[in-house]
């Protein structure tokens, strides 16, 4: 038997692409119009082809035709139109190149699209420095991010303003962005430097100014930002977590700081970005011993501090009561891992510049050694002056009086029931130096006086009953 096979042809002719004009072009410039065309089918063709460009508002500004001839399966022509092309004005353009041929199988890939600008366009994008945070005292030296969105390859004056709580005028600079190409980014650094003198919610004004702009409305931006008295290294965004090695040698962490206000001042807190909700063995808060933490001599140490989620998080501690310095001198935040976890958590490093050159990491055998590529994500808060005397969950504690003390001062205190209440006397390091009252007493006011047997200083009369605790400063003269 014999059989019969019919081979049913299927033309389809289409736009490939658009060649020219291109995405970018430039106002009075002649521009060649030209697309290549394909025969997707299984059979030569023959066939017009059309290119069209209209305005933005829909209006046919350009329109011309040819035709190809014998186009092998498979094969492409590149058509040159004419006349060439000169764009009239400033604006947005669609041009579209198409075929036409009867019986045409499918007709999802006759026409090429593209849009087309011709315009100046310069873009506020982003302000890097400030960063959210900031310190009150660490100079800023402003990073930004423009844009330039239109068509021509060109440079345009950037310029940033910095506005304090109040409103007024704190900074002002203006430079020039270089030479940028159509629809890219350049990031800019301005040549002068501000430091903030005050704590506050501040805002910057970043500013592109460019003759022609077609769209003035994106040449301003404005964001807010923090100054705390936070001192602050990271940009605020982690770029990796990190361990001083999965296996245990006594690993530590370390980030040296620079207090940024003038002694006397305060040492209140700290806080450290970790992942996963492992804890860390302990963290420590000491001065300097030559260029390397002093951890044999510790000022303040907390347990188990941990993070909340495996994304991520800050993991605060009070300094309670606050480290007090009479002098200027570096303070370091020490993190430990425990023996049975030294692979977690991790420590958030930022890799942004400025790199400050502030973080260090402990192994027993070379011992610290500092990390010149990033900064550790840790933070220390820094105060002029500490009043600690709120009321703490229905505990409230008054004034000392005399205060500042040769001899013999008083305290009242109010507990809200009957409580065990301690009342201890420590050194402004942190040390505990004197217990001055350990017993249970009724609910109300009572009055605690007392002769402290410790040296002249500064110290904190800490009290504490049922889990909540309030502190007073105390000055002792002698």
């Amino acid at each position: 038997m014999l059989w019969s096979a019919f081979l049913l042809s299927a033309p389809d002719v289409g736009c490939e692409r658009i060649l020219s004009p291109g995405q970018y072009v430039q106002l009075g410039s002649p521009y060649t119009v030209k697309a290549r065309f394909r025969n997707y089918g299984d059979t030569y063709a023959s066939f017009p082809v059309y290119f069209r460009i209209d305005s933005a508002g829909g209006h046919n500004i350009y329109q011309s035709s040819s035709n190809v001839s014998s186009l092998p399966p498979g094969g492409s022509v590149d058509i040159t139109f004419s006349p060439n092309w000169t764009p009239p004005a400033f604006g947005t353009y669609r041009a579209y190149a198409w075929t036409e041929l009867s019986g045409d199988s499918y007709a999802g890939d006759d026409t090429a699209l593209i849009y087309i600008r011709c315009y100046h366009d310069a873009q506020a994008s982003d302000v890097f420095w400030p960063y959210d945070e900031n310190s009150v005292g660490i100079p800023i030296q402003p990073v930004v991010k423009v844009k330039n969105g239109g068509s021509y390859t060109e440079g345009f004056q950037v310029k940033l303003n910095i506005y304090a709580p109040g409103g007024s005028l704190v900074y002002s600079g203006t430079t020039t962005a270089p030479s940028i190409m159509p629809d890219s980014f350049a990031t800019i650094q301005f040549p002068t430097s501000w430091t903030p003198s005050d704590t506050g919610r501040y805002s910057a004004e970043l500013i592109t100014a460019l003759g022609q702009d077609l769209y003035p409305e994106n040449d301003t931006l404005r964001e807010d930002f923090l100054v705390t008295y936070e001192i602050i290294y990271d940009q605020g965004v982690v770029d990796q977590f990190m361990v001083p090695s999965p296996d245990y040698y006594n690993n530590k962490m370390a980030v040296r700081f620079t207090p940024t206000v003038s002694p006397p001042l305060y040492i209140t807190a700290g806080r450290i970005f970790l992942n996963t909700y492992e804890s860390l063995d302990y963290v420590m808060v000491c001065r300097s011993a030559g260029s390397l933490p002093d951890t044999a001599n510790p000022l303040f140490i907390t347990y188990n501090l941990h993070g909340d989620n495996f994304i991520g998080s800050w993991a605060s501690f009070s300094v309670d009561p606050p480290i007090y310095l009479a002098s200027a001198q570096d303070i370091w935040i020490v993190a430990h891992w425990s023996p049975q976890s030294p692979d977690a958590p991790g420590v958030g490093c930022d890799f942004d510049v400025p790199v400050d050159g502030r973080s260090w990491y402990f192994l027993s055998g070379p011992g610290w050694i500092s990390y010149p590529a990033g900064d550790w994500m840790m933070r220390l808060t820094q105060a002029k002056s500490v009043e600690v005397s709120e009321e703490k969950g229905g505990l409230r504690i008054f004034a000392l009086s005399p205060n500042p003390c040769k001899s013999t001062t008083s305290v009242s205190f109010l507990i809200p029931e009957d409580l065990t209440v301690e009342a201890r006397l420590y050194s402004a390091d942190g040390r505990l130096r004197e217990t001055l009252f350990s017993g249970r007493l009724c609910r109300g006011s009572h009055t605690l006086s007392f002769e402290p047997s410790v040296g002249p200083g500064i110290y904190f009369l800490r009290i504490e009953a049922g889990g909540m605790n309030a502190a007073r400063r105390l000055v002792i003269l002698k």
